[in-house]
């Protein structure tokens, strides 16, 4: 089944996206396509309870899902978004919930998981995480990958939405020090978002994410894209 959302993104979309570093976008799913996705990603919380918060590699064992992610009007917002060639390169399911609820304080993005080790000019440094090979790529690739976050649940105030401030991606990957004077002088959005919505973001974009103070669930399927290559030797750990 293919998405087949009724609202046409505004046509300022890519430049508000680049200037921002943000974006929501609403109607991503429509109600049906929610309900599938619900479906195909429970199991998966029920079967590894231990992988909480986080479900690594989620279009590895959804596989359905990427059928959506592949989809016409799935493609035509990759478009909009000025980036009509990315494809996914790491996908995690997230679940904040009563009983699986934490605190994100202000941070970047700063990793990309891969197949192998590599010494390559500009990646690392390197570490394992979940058994997958995880380094800083250089300034060019990170520019060039962004995440969608489709929301299975309504999001507000209550249940730990994502925090960003705009514009804070424009500088690459900045110290802590000067992340901690951002969140003082710049203004923050809170991402709220209902079900069926998307919320995309830059990685080196500054965001964080409280606890929630609600009993209603919070599951976002995030998908990291990139339209760029590789360098030989080294591979996308879920590509």
């Amino acid at each position: 089944m293919s998405i087949t959302s009724t609202q046409t993104p505004p046509p300022d979309l890519a430049t508000r996206f680049h200037n921002d570093g943000f974006a929501i976008i609403r109607s991503v799913l429509n109600e049906a396509e929610i309900a599938i996705f619900r479906s195909a990603c429970e199991p998966l919380l029920h079967a590894d309870a231990s992988r909480r918060p986080g479900v690594r590699q989620l279009l590895k064992r959804a596989p359905a899902l990427r059928e959506h992610l592949n989809s016409p009007t799935f493609k035509a917002l990759l478009g909009d978004l000025g980036a009509p060639d990315a494809r996914p390169v790491r996908s995690i399911l997230f679940d904040k919930s009563p009983t699986a609820n934490w605190l994100v304080p202000w941070h970047q993005d700063a990793t990309i998981a891969l197949t192998v080790k590599a010494d390559i000019e500009g990646f690392g440094p390197w570490s394992i995480k979940d058994g997958e090979h995880h380094c800083r790529p250089p300034r060019w690739l990170l520019d060039r990958l962004f995440a969608v976050r489709i929301h299975l649940d309504d999001n507000d105030a209550t249940n730990g939405p994502l925090r960003v401030i705009p514009g804070s991606h424009a500088n690459g990957l900045l110290p802590e020090s000067s992340i901690e004077s951002l969140t003082r002088s710049s203004p923050i959005v809170e991402c709220m978002a209902r079900a069926g919505d998307a919320v995309v973001l830059r990685p080196p974009l500054v965001h964080a994410s409280s606890r929630s103070m609600s009993t209603a669930r919070r599951r976002v399927v995030h998908v990291e894209f990139c339209d760029a290559s590789l360098p030989i030797g080294v591979e996308w750990a879920e590509a």
